[in-house]
């Protein structure tokens, strides 16, 4: 590539990448779910407080 430069030419084109096949599950459960006719599971203020428990001063 550095002769080819060298000498005037154009570099070659590089390869093209191939896709990237990412997927978002949660975003598939919901479509899979919808077409069920079910709701996705909401999250609920007992599982966010037992997140993050808080601790007790001394």
């Amino acid at each position: 590539m550095i002769d080819a430069k060298r000498k005037g030419k154009k570099p070659p084109k590089p390869a093209p990448q191939p896709k990237e096949n990412v997927i978002s599950l949660a975003e598939v459960l919901r479509k899979s779910l919808k077409q069920e006719g079910l709701s996705a599971p909401q999250k609920t203020a007992a599982k966010q407080k037992a997140a993050s428990p808080k601790r007790k001063s001394a």
